[in-house]
């Protein structure tokens, strides 16, 4: 855990948890291939399939992209989550001073979350860089109005640093 020694912030609000990097992408063709009531059921539109939800009851569907291929992107949106850090940013823009004990991986994408951290004026003082685990990374396919979220998260252990605690 980073040393609070030295640590003479007073923060109005200080979160713990994890945070993510979250690489959107919006492919241009994708299949949703749904089962209601254990029968198949899709529908195609505007060039790409989609669940057909007029039959009420429970449905399993599954994303469907073209295996082995080079698919077609709208485009690709980096942005900054996970709850600990949404909440952090969240009061900074409120105007209270706000700090975050999180941890991110000694790689590009932690340093990206820190530069984002300072940029949001949300306090690292107590941040952690893993050098053992990769920062935590979503990678969520935006299609026909649902979201298929494939995820990289390391398991982290939080404590109340003592400096901080009751």
């Amino acid at each position: 855990m980073a040393s609070p020694e030295g640590v003479a912030v007073k923060f109005d609000l200080l979160t713990i948890g994890d945070c993510t990097v979250d690489i959107f992408t919006f492919p241009e063709r994708a299949d949703i291939h749904c089962q209601l009531h254990g029968k198949q059921s899709w529908k195609e539109v505007d060039g790409s399939a989609k669940p057909n939800l007029a039959a009420a009851g429970e449905r399993r569907c599954e994303l469907c992209l073209s295996a082995a291929d080079k698919v077609s992107s709208k485009g690709f949106a980096l942005t900054f989550g996970g709850n600990a850090a949404n909440v952090a940013v969240g009061a900074s823009r409120l105007g209270l001073k706000a700090g975050i004990y999180t941890h991110v991986g000694n790689d590009l994408f932690g340093k990206e979350t820190l530069e984002n951290f300072k940029k949001e004026k949300v306090d690292t003082a107590l941040v952690e860089v893993d050098r053992d685990q990769a920062t935590n990374v979503n990678v969520i396919i935006s299609s026909g109005g649902e979201r298929t979220i494939l995820t990289a998260h390391q398991p982290r252990q939080y404590s109340i640093p003592p400096i901080y605690a009751p």
